[in-house]
């Protein structure tokens, strides 16, 4: 995470990003159905979103349309999911524990 916030600028890095995602709480996720990327802070400007699925360290892009929604997978298991954000005040990356079912 490289971020400048108002007050101050943080960056931390996290090197085996899947391991982190594995020790989160793991969200249910109906195979197949539709994701997005709510954004609760207006403070900044979005310039590019990425969200990727990894499964035995094997990368699953999912597309992103114009109002950041995406699409899971119709494969039902276990994944670690990867958002990159970039924005006009830094990048930051986002994992989560998630079962496709």
């Amino acid at each position: 995470m490289n971020w400048e916030g108002p007050n101050e600028e943080t960056k931390k890095t996290v090197v085996d990003f899947q391991s982190l995602g594995i020790e989160q709480n793991q969200i249910e996720v109906n195979a197949g159905s539709e994701g997005d990327l709510e954004l609760g802070h207006s403070d900044f400007k979005l310039e590019e979103f990425q969200v990727s699925l990894w499964q035995n360290n094997e990368e699953i892009k999912l597309p992103v349309n114009e109002s950041n929604g995406f699409q899971f997978p119709d494969s039902k298991g276990n994944y670690i999911l990867e958002v990159n954000l970039s924005s006009d005040r830094g990048d930051v990356q986002y994992v989560g524990n998630i079962n496709l079912n």
